[in-house]
This record gives structure tokens, C-alpha cells and sequence, in this order.
């Protein structure tokens, strides 16, 4: 915590992230709710949620680029200041009595598009304004802020809906937008961008991101092992309303009680990451975690508590958390300044594709496997994936030692 003291620049960024995540958080739930109330139930707020996730599997090779040739700090003053003018502007139509679902799906995709420039950025922000030892702390602390305002948002964007109606919340969210905008607008730092990179043709550049981030071996490996973790343990989000109501016998209300543990995991893990001093073998903890999470997922195929459930979600909570943090980190440090833009976007981009493929395998396997054989199935799956982490350090290694010895012949 003493980080957000000590760094004004990061205690901005923190308060800007923060403002601008819960009014994102805020505003989806009010659009969803109104989607389902009032404008077609189930189909309309199927079509909202494909337009949430369409413009990050389009525009992630552009964004990289684009942020890697730009100052940061713009890029993310000028997307905050777009999504609270773009919100004012819905609450204007909204004022005239214009609510219809494309209305709403066309809001979602401008806030989505605007939001993978502020994604990239965020990032690549970061290790320009805190010190490389502060780098685990930082990420911790966003990690943090970004969980509590979800939370916060999830909370209380449906009461917000009941006090205020629709146009009132988008009003509000908007002003979090530009509030946000204000804060960040105030981070003060010097950022080169070299000519070779602000020189450089669109698709050469983005032909040139991904050769660099496949012959990085500690790049490569955890943005692909990553991305096959979440491939497998984002099933449970399919699965656990069925469990909720076949196996547990509950509600909405304990349904959104477990929805929520695995955020509030996230969000302690977070908080005390802030505090403690960066954890050295990285790798090995990653594996060890990672087998954990495993097991816990296996367990969630043959439990039948509610309490016992909710405690299981926590736990992974604060092991997808950690290596959330940690895998910042190590590609933040890892990437070459004017590659992290592209190397970001690539990593935001590869997880947007297997989301939507992995629901559908979830839906084909349950054809022929009982839920509970499919979750045991993958927490072994998910504990045997994280044993490659204990390789990509000893491959990055051999690969340099490879490079050395090559340049070394040439010469």
C-alpha cells in the first residue's frame, strides 16, 4: 500500500482504473438487466453479450501496434473521455425515449472497442512509472482495485437500476468515466518511442509482434499455457448454475453468492501481494498452485455442500489471482518496451477466441459425460498443464545459451 503513498503517477492510475472499472461493471449489469427486463428477454441479452466480446478478437493485432506507437497515458485520458461522452450521449437518447436492444448492443460494442486500447495500455503503463522491485506490488494493487470495483459494481448496479432507471445509471457511469480520465490526465513521465517503431508499416508491424512474442520462450509458453488453463477452468462458469440448481438445490440468491467467491479470492489474493516482498522462483510456485487449483476443481465434481463449494471457489480465487499477477509481471519485465502494446493485445486476444470455443466443447463433451465426470475431467487436465511451467525457464535458458553459442560461431 505504501506504493500508492510514495508514487503519484501510480496512485492516479490506481484511482483511475478504479473509477473507470466500476463504472464499466456498473454499466453492463444495468444493460443486461434492462435487456432482460424490458427489451426480449434471453435473445436480447444473448445479442448484448456478443457484442461485449466481438470487437477484442477484432481489433487486438491493430491495438498493440497502435499503443506501442503512442504515448500511453493519451491513449488511455482519450478512451475514458470517449466512453463518458459516448454514455452522456446514450442518456440523451435515452431522454428522448429512444431504448431499443441495438441501441444498447451498439453502446456495448463502442465501450468494448475503446476498452482493448485502454487494456493494452494499462499494461504497458505500468513498468514505465514504478520501479522494476515495485513491479509485483503494482500489479497486485491493480489486480486489487480492478476485483473490488467488479464487486462493487455487480453489487449494486441492479439497485442502482430500481433507485435511479436506466438513463439515471448511465449518467452516473458516464461522469466515473470522465472523473477517471481527469485522474489519469494528471500522471506525469518521460516515454521514448523510437522511429523504429513509429516508422513502421501496420502489418509488417503486427507480423513482426508475433514473430517476436513466438520466439520468446517465457512469452510464448505462458501466454499458451494461460490460455489452456482458461480454456478448461472457464467451464465451471457454464457449469455452475446447473450445479446450483440440480445439485445444491438453491436459488439465485446462493448461485450469486458462489459467483462472487472467486472474485472476492481474486481480490484478497491482490491485497496481499501488496504486502508481501516479490516472490523469487516463480515458476515453481505457478506449478504448485496450479496443481492445486487442479485438485480443487476435481473436488467441485464430488462435493455436494453449498459451504464447502463456496470455500473451494475462493481457494481458486486466490490461485487464478496469483497467477494472474505473476504472469503480468514476468511478461511486463520480460518484453522489449516497444513490443509490450502487441504482446498484450496478442495475450488479450488468444484468450477471446478460446472463450467462446471452450463453452461449446463444454456443451459437446456433456453429450456423452456426466457433469461430474467432465469437471474431474478437467481439474486433472488444469493440475497436469501447470507441470510445463517448471520447463519454460529451463527452455528459455537452453534457448539463450543456443543464440550465444550461434552468434559466437558467426563471429
Amino acid at each position: 500500500m505504501e506504493l500508492l503513498l510514495r508514487n503519484k503517477n501510480f496512485l492516479l492510475l490506481f484511482l483511475g482504473t478504479l473509477l473507470g472499472t466500476l463504472g464499466g461493471s456498473i454499466f453492463f449489469i444495468s444493460v443486461v438487466w434492462t435487456a432482460a427486463s424490458e427489451l426480449g428477454g434471453a435473445t436480447a441479452v444473448s445479442v448484448v453479450l456478443s457484442f461485449q466480446a466481438l470487437p477484442i478478437i477484432i481489433t487486438a493485432p491493430f491495438v498493440g501496434l497502435f499503443v506501442d506507437k503512442r504515448k500511453k497515458k493519451n491513449i488511455l485520458v482519450s478512451s475514458s473521455l470517449i466512453d463518458g461522452i459516448v454514455l452522456l450521449f446514450l442518456a440523451l437518447l435515452l431522454k428522448m425515449n429512444i431504448l431499443n436492444i441495438w441501441m444498447l448492443s451498439i453502446t456495448i460494442f463502442v465501450q468494448q472497442f475503446v476498452g482493448s486500447f485502454m487494456g493494452s495500455s494499462f499494461q504497458t503503463l505500468i513498468p514505465l512509472i514504478v520501479k522494476d522491485e515495485d513491479l509485483s506490488k503494482a500489479n497486485s494493487l491493480m489486480s486489487s482495485a480492478n476485483m473490488l470495483a467488479q464487486l462493487v459494481g455487480l453489487g449494486i448496479g441492479g439497485i442502482l437500476v430500481a433507485f435511479l432507471g436506466l438513463q439515471g445509471v448511465v449518467i452516473f457511469n458516464g461522469l466515473l468515466f470522465i472523473a477517471s480520465a481527469i485522474c489519469e490526465i494528471f500522471i506525469n513521465y518521460k516515454e521514448e518511442i523510437g522511429k523504429v517503431v513509429t516508422e513502421i508499416k501496420t502489418f509488417t508491424g503486427i507480423k513482426e509482434g508475433f514473430a517476436y512474442a513466438w520466439k520468446k520462450i517465457e512469452i510464448k509458453g505462458l501466454i499458451l499455457l494461460e490460455g489452456a488453463s482458461d480454456f478448461f477452468g472457464l467451464a465451471l462458469f457454464v457449469l455452475l448454475p446447473v450445479i446450483t440448481q440440480e445439485v445444491l438445490k438453491i436459488g439465485a440468491e446462493g448461485y450469486g453468492i458462489l459467483q462472487a467467491m472467486s472474485s472476492v479470492g481474486s481480490l484478497v489474493c491482490g491485497i496481499l501481494m501488496s504486502f508481501i516482498t516479490e516472490v523469487k522462483r516463480k515458476y515453481l510456485w505457478m506449478t504448485i498452485f496450479g496443481v492445486i487449483l487442479g485438485i480443487t476443481f476435481s473436488m467441485i465434481g464430488v462435493i455436494s455442500s453449498f459451504w464447502i463449494l463456496a470455500v473451494l471457489l475462493f481457494i481458486q480465487g486466490l490461485l487464478i489471482g496469483y497467477d494472474n499477477i505473476i504472469i503480468s509481471v514476468i511478461l511486463q519485465r520480460e518484453t522489449d518496451r516497444y513490443y509490450r502494446g502487441r504482446v498484450f493485445s496478442f495475450r488479450s486476444m488468444f484468450n477471446s477466441i478460446l472463450r467462446p470455443i471452450g463453452y461449446m466443447f463444454v456443451s459437446l463433451l456433456l453429450l456423452f459425460l456426466s457433469i461430474n465426470q467432465l469437471i474431474i475431467s478437467y481439474g486433472i487436465i488444469i493440475a497436469i498443464l501447470s507441470l510445463f511451467y517448471l520447463l519454460i525457464p529451463y527452455a528459455s535458458k537452453r534457448a539463450k545459451v543456443e543464440e550465444q553459442g550461434s552468434t559466437t560461431h558467426r563471429l
